[in-house]
């Protein structure tokens, strides 16, 4: 059903050093003073191929908006776009995508909210998030690639209000790519 995409690291090492940037730089406005005074940083997973997959995406036709919690107890809106099925490590997973529908969302149109076996132990508890790459609706495929996984912003400071994960998005396999705890 999926098989392995490999990438070039250089534009995953590009991307990495501007995600630490914007975070732990001088002029940071994702933080305040206070915060980045005790900012351990933004740590990456090491790059491996192994999570960069393509998946067969299927569009969800007439789908109704859902109300998604947030980490501050409040909820957004978000349509279900697609789901993208995959395998790894012998064991084939399905994640929905959804779309943003508040006006405040910045979430891109092939945003996917995942849980892994990792949260917590070498992820951040709340789970992590992914936009869809190379997006082929026509011929029913999508990149995905762990790798580019990033925390919500609610990992690093609490006054950002993240949504949380939805139970159709639970992996039972460990993705350890991306942004690690």
């Amino acid at each position: 059903m999926s098989s392995i995409c490999y990438a070039q690291p250089e534009a995953w090492l590009t991307y990495t050093d501007s995600v630490k940037h914007a975070w732990g730089g001088a002029n940071s406005k994702l933080l305040t003073a206070k915060q980045q005074k005790n900012f351990k940083g933004v740590k990456y997973m090491p790059y491996d191929s192994t999570f960069r997959l393509r998946g067969q995406y299927m569009p969800i036709e007439n789908a109704d908006t859902v109300r998604i919690e947030t980490t501050r107890k409040t909820v957004s809106r978000y349509l279900p776009w697609a789901t993208v099925s995959f395998s790894l490590h012998d064991t084939l997973s399905t994640l929905t995508v959804y779309r943003g529908l508040d006006p405040w969302s910045e979430m891109d149109l092939y945003f996917v909210m995942f849980n892994d076996l990792t949260n917590g132990v070498t992820s951040y508890g709340g789970g992590r998030y992914l936009e869809l790459q190379d997006v082929d609706e026509s011929g029913g495929t999508a990149i995905l690639d762990f790798n580019y996984s990033y925390n919500p912003y609610c990992a690093y400071a609490d006054r950002y209000s993240c949504p949380i994960p939805p139970k159709e998005n639970r992996l039972e396999v460990a993705i350890e790519a991306g942004v690690g705890y």
